[in-house]
């Protein structure tokens, strides 16, 4: 049986994003998936420390003991949801700790076919300016973004009063299920970020991507396809052990000579 997992950061229980989070696992269910609630504020996360021994020291395993397990876990499925509510016009703050560990979990070749849907829940139309951040999230995870829709109410369980708003969760849990994005002119179909004009044509600063003729910014060519992060991780984030260890004698001398004291 495949796997479904919806991410609820929030702290407000029966809030939005909860409620929320219910309807996408009861739309799951209702589709034969094996469906997880993961509730960030039932699994909490320490921030990230870059110390990079999740790369060099101990491969894939994170030295903080906190509920890191727990989402990469509710990460390994076949379907996923992230839901949050938007504070200061972007997500919680538990969305981007995870975000920030997610280095510890690299995604391999071959997790193109999974999909993901975002939903954001906001007290006020135009409170959210985050959508293709809120997407990296699921792109670096090795999902593919079917869609992003932010549903508005201002109190716990108001967006439940909008039919907009159900219609709205419908349309995108359909999407995911079916594996289909949801295309949106000027909007990139990789991270639903705003597409920029530039000298050649239309293109995305998230996903690093020039759009085609059709204007649409192709997921195999953009940073966030399994293999293109696999070299990123392999030319990169590998290489800048060797990196430092060959500075490192000009980093001490130039501590030194500022006065600053090394740990």
């Amino acid at each position: 049986m495949k796997r479904a997992s919806i991410i609820v950061f929030s702290h407000r229980a029966r809030g939005n994003s909860d409620l929320a989070g219910e309807l996408l696992a009861r739309k799951c269910r209702e589709a034969q998936l094996e469906t997880t609630v993961l509730r960030s504020r039932e699994h909490p996360l320490q921030a990230c420390t870059g110390c990079m021994r999740c790369m060099f020291r101990h491969p894939g395993r994170c030295h903080l003991p906190d509920s890191l397990p727990a989402y990469q876990d509710a990460l390994a499925v076949d379907v996923l949801f992230l839901v949050s509510p938007v504070y200061f016009l972007a997500p919680a703050a538990d969305w981007k700790l995870l975000q920030d560990r997610m280095l510890v979990s690299r995604p391999r070749a071959g997790g193109a076919g999974r999909f993901a849907g975002i939903v954001l829940t906001a007290g006020l139309n135009g409170w959210s300016v985050a959508d293709p951040l809120a997407a990296v999230l699921a792109l670096s995870a090795g999902f593919r973004v079917a869609g992003v829709e932010t549903l508005v109410g201002p109190g716990p369980g108001h967006f439940l009063t909008g039919q907009e708003n159900l219609d709205r969760l419908d349309r995108l849990a359909d999407a995911v299920l079916a594996g289909a994005p949801r295309r949106r002119e000027g909007q990139c179909i990789v991270c639903f970020g705003p597409l920029h004009h530039a000298a050649d044509g239309l293109f995305c600063p998230v996903c690093q991507a020039q759009a085609d003729d059709k204007g649409e910014i192709r997921y195999e060519e953009s940073r966030w396809h399994p293999l293109r992060l696999e070299q990123h991780y392999k030319e990169w984030v590998l290489a800048t052990r060797e990196l430092y260890l060959h500075d490192r004698p000009k980093i001490i001398q130039r501590i030194n000579e500022l006065g600053l004291k090394e740990n």
